[in-house]
């Protein structure tokens, strides 16, 4: 009966961790927004909105036109090994003014 127990919590624990989403939230004054693609949180940010990236490798594809706030996470060593770094690569050279 034990060994049936700490099975199901092992399926539990490893299903949780293959399903969670790292979303990207847009904060907008008092509206949050969430997205899956930092692309569509740009799109769809306005001039002086942040957006929060989780951890994790991300590409934007275009030119920031307008300012907005980016933030990620990886800056305190005590919560990266939960949350990872956030990774920004660089703009393809060809979309740079």
């Amino acid at each position: 009966m034990k060994r049936n127990i700490v099975t199901i919590i092992m399926i539990l624990f490893v299903t949780a961790n293959s399903v969670s989403q790292n979303m990207i939230s847009l904060q907008h004054g008092s509206v949050t927004s969430l997205f899956t693609a930092v692309d569509s949180a740009i799109n769809h940010a306005s001039a002086g909105d942040t957006i929060y990236l989780p951890g994790g490798v991300f590409t934007i594809h275009g030119y920031l036109s307008k300012p907005i706030h980016l933030i990620g996470v990886g800056h305190n060593p005590t919560h990266t090994n939960a949350t990872n770094y956030t990774y920004l690569l660089e703009f393809p050279q060809k979309l740079r003014p």
